[in-house]
C-alpha cells in the first residue's frame, strides 16, 4: 500500500512492552480523527471558519471483562468490543474577535 510501518504491541496494561501503538491507542486515533475531518467538512459546508483546534481523547478498558471475553472466546478481542462503548465529546469553544462585522 505504500504506506509506512507501524509497530503495534500489547499495552503496558496488558504486560505488554508499552513502547509502541496498542490497538486501543489506534482506536482513539481513528475516532479522534475521524472526528477531526467530519468537522471540517461540516464547518465548511456551515461557512464557519475556525482557527485552531485541540482535540485530546482518553479511553479506559475494563481489565476483567475484557480477560472473560478472551476467556470465552478465541475470535473476541479488545478493539473489536471498544466501538460499542459510548463516544462522550466535551467540547470547549473559544470565539475569537476578528474584528470583521458579521
Amino acid at each position: 500500500m505504500g504506506l509506512p510501518e507501524l509497530r503495534t504491541a500489547t499495552p503496558a496494561d496488558f504486560d505488554g512492552p508499552g513502547d509502541a501503538w496498542s490497538p486501543e491507542h489506534l482506536l482513539l486515533t481513528a475516532v479522534e480523527s475521524r472526528f477531526l475531518f467530519t468537522l471540517r467538512a461540516v464547518a465548511r459546508a456551515s461557512k464557519l471558519e475556525f482557527v485552531s483546534l485541540n482535540l485530546e481523547s482518553e479511553g479506559t478498558v475494563d481489565r476483567e471483562r475484557a480477560l472473560r471475553v478472551i476467556e470465552k472466546s478465541e475470535k473476541a478481542c479488545l478493539v473489536s468490543a471498544s466501538p460499542s462503548t459510548p463516544v462522550r465529546l466535551e467540547p470547549d469553544i473559544v470565539f475569537v474577535d476578528t474584528g470583521a462585522a458579521a
